[in-house]
This record gives structure tokens, sequence and C-alpha cells, in this order.
């Protein structure tokens, strides 16, 4: 079967300088090697409109160039009267505000010259729509290779006995499951097939395992084991019984309650960050409840291990993560730090006292374009200290932000002493 990427037939590439068009060329040749380029210098030529044969083109690669805004009105009023192809925008000074405001207007991605690598363009080519769509409708019916448990049948794997399943995702399933000898029960995630033929989703699965399990903190879910079985692939960590913070949430919070749980949260996160970890997905429903009471963060798959403290080595321009909870520079791809969780955290915590989101949109784009550059909209009512706590959490630059978990902990204890346990002291 033909790859979908001989669809990109014909590309245009607008730069002014003539040695990044050559290197533009150069790098899509090796990409793309079936692909007709075709270059276009906007400053020796007039400015392309409507008349230009724009349908010949399947991408648009564009350098913003030293005119942000006159691009930006070019694009939004061109963009506005016919259909144009998809647009790759690149720029040299790696602008945040710039990269949402094209990508707000269609854009399907913004590249920073300083990262034109091949690695970077293929991750821009995979939101092409005939790339991007979602998972073939053979991936959508598969399942785990372990049937449901019933009565009549004993099902096992490893040295578990799988005894009822608990939840469904797109790349697992989960399973309560007992252990054959001890008959603790406990949680066992399942790679779906999809994901364990396809080596990135294993790896992701497999990364999960390997980032969490020399963990020992109350409040990030314990990981046992991992496992293969034959075709199947899976771990092994604690049962989570009493449901998630999502729930929770839906059910009506007291601001006591969230400041409970917000300090429970800062703990885990300090103790993460500190083995330089940033998990990149904190939602409500990642956040699971045992019952006693105490909290645990699960779902490790897409965290960033961080080598030699350096926050900077990340998926430079990949936006990771769910867009209701991203950060500002999430929304926009740019370089992420610990402090990406933490305005996660303050959405959560938002999110806790009034019973919603302080952004939504009628499409992710949106929603992400909102976080990056929208103000926060104040909250209905007045929660003394806490309302300071959550701006602080929500500034837009990571530097305004509380500087770590532990900072944000001691600032909720010494306005809610009541509610944040000392035990949380002890064990960073």
């Amino acid at each position: 079967m033909d790859s979908p990427l001989r669809n990109i037939s014909h590309i245009l590439i607008i730069d002014d300088n003539l040695q990044h068009r050559r290197d533009i060329t150069t790098l899509l040749g090796r990409l793309l090697k079936h692909a007709r380029l075709s270059a276009y210098e906007p400053d020796q030529h007039p400015p392309l409109g409507l008349k230009f044969p724009w349908q010949d083109y399947k991408l648009v690669i564009m350098d913003v160039g030293s005119n942000a805004k006159r691009r930006r009105d070019w694009f939004k009023k061109l963009s506005g009267a016919i259909k144009l192809p998809p647009f790759i925008f690149l720029h040299a000074d790696c602008n945040t505000d710039d990269a949402v405001d094209f990508m707000r207007l269609g854009g399907i991605d913004y590249i920073c010259k300083s990262q034109l690598q091949q690695k970077r363009f293929m991750k821009a080519l995979m939101h092409l729509p005939e790339l991007a769509s979602g998972p073939s409708q053979s991936a959508k019916k598969s399942k785990p290779t372990m049937p449901l448990p019933d009565a009549k049948k004993t099902i096992t794997l490893g040295q578990y006995t799988l005894r009822d399943l608990i939840g469904k995702g797109t790349t697992a399933w989960v399973y309560r499951v007992t252990h054959k000898t001890d008959k603790h029960s406990m949680a066992l995630k399942l790679c779906l097939p999809q994901v364990s033929r396809n080596t990135q989703s294993r790896d992701r699965f497999i990364h999960e395992f390997e980032i969490i399990k020399g963990i020992n903190h109350p409040n990030i879910v314990k990981i046992y084991e991992l496992g293969v079985q034959k075709k199947d692939i899976y771990s092994v960590m604690e049962l989570l019984p009493a449901g998630d913070l999502k729930q929770k949430i839906d059910n009506g919070l007291s601001p006591a309650q969230a400041v409970s749980y917000t300090a429970q949260i800062s703990a885990a996160l300090y103790e993460t960050h500190q083995r330089n970890i940033i998990h990149r997905d904190l939602k409500p429903a990642n956040i699971l409840f045992r019952k006693d009471g105490s909290l645990a963060l699960i779902d490790f798959g897409i965290a960033r291990l961080i080598k030699n403290n350096d926050f900077s080595q990340t998926d430079i321009g990949m936006m990771v993560g769910t867009p209701s909870y991203v950060s500002p520079e999430q929304a926009v791809g740019s370089e992420l730090d610990a402090r990406t969780d933490l305005y996660t955290l303050g959405i959560i915590l938002y999110e806790m006292l009034e019973g919603r989101k302080p952004f939504s949109g009628t499409s992710a784009v949106d929603i992400m374009y909102a976080h990056a550059s929208s103000p926060v909209p104040d909250l209905s009512k007045d929660y003394g200290e806490l309302n300071n706590i959550v701006m602080r959490l929500l500034e837009k630059q990571p530097d305004d932000r509380y500087a770590d978990g532990l900072e944000l902990l001691h600032d909720l204890q010494h306005s809610y002493p009541e509610h944040v346990d000392k035990l949380l002291f002890e064990m960073l």
C-alpha cells in the first residue's frame, strides 16, 4: 500500500532567503523524494493573491519573515476568501504569540528555523489532513486478546487472575485482578493489540512503567510489574477503587477539599520534578482515589524524563497533553519545564472551585489559543487567599508562577493549615 506521504505531490516554499530555501528543499527532498518542490521569493515578486493557482499545491512552507504582522494580515485576508492548501509557517525568532496567531488562522504547524531538522519536519507533516486522520476501522475495533472475565471461566495472565473489566481506553484496557498466591487485588493494564504491534506506542507503554517504578510516594500510583505473555504486554499497579477527581468535581467540591487535593497533587509533582520528571498530561481523570480518601497521580505515558536537570530537553514544537489542561508553552509547542505541570494544576484548582474550566471553545485550537493569550476569567466569588494562588499558578509566563510544588505547598499550609496534612512535608 502506498504511503499517505505520496499524496503530497507538489510543495510551494515561500522564503526570501536563498540559503534557507536551499536548506528546506534539501530537507524535504530527503523526506518526500517523490514531491515536486517550487520556490517563491516574496520580496522579489508581487504578493501571491487570489489568482495564484493555489489548487496546484498540496502544501505550502512559508517563512513569516521580519514583518510577521504583514504576513499574518495577508494570510488572514487570503484564507477568508479562498480555500488554501495546508500551511506550515517558519520563523527565525520563535515568537510564541505569532505562533498562536498563525495556528489560529489555520496553519497546521509553526516551526522555529533553529529547529529545522528532518524529525521536526516529519512531526509537522503528521498534522496534514491525510496523515492526521483517526485510527483505521480495524484499529477502532481492536480488543485485547484476553476475553472479558466471566464466572464460568478462570482467565489468567502471568501470576494474575482477571476478575473484572474496570476501564477502557484507546490504548489499553484495565482489569481488576488478584494475585494467584496472596489473592491481593490489583489493577492490570493490558495493551490493545494495535499498541503492542506499534513500536512507538509499545515503547510509550513500557516507558510509563520505567519512569515511575522507582518512585515511592503516597500520592503517586504504585506500579509493581511489567509482563509479557505471548503477544500480550501488561503492567500491574495498585488498585485505586474510589473514583477519579473528575467525578468528584462533577459532584461538587468544597474549598476545603480543593485545598486538600491541591496540596497532595503539589507534593506528588514536587517528588516527580525532583526526579527530573514532568507529567505533561495532568488532568482530573488521571487523579484517582483510594478508599481512605487519599489520591494518586496515574498515567505517566507521555511523562518526560529530563536528563542532567535540563528541562529544556523536550519535543519542542510537538503539542502534547489534553487541550483543556495544557500550559501556554504546551499550546504553542515551545520549551517545557516543571512549571508546565503547575499551570495545569492551576486549571484543576480553578475547576475544583468553580465546577468549570476557565477556558472553553468550539475546537482544540480555540482552547489552546485561550491558554496562550486570553486573560484568566475571574473567579465567581472571593475564596480568600485561594484567588491569589489560582492566579499565580495560571500566569502565562513560567517565571511568574510558583518555582516548584514545595513553594506552593508552603503557601497552602500557611493560609490553610487545617486542610494541609503535615505528613506531606515529612515525605519530601
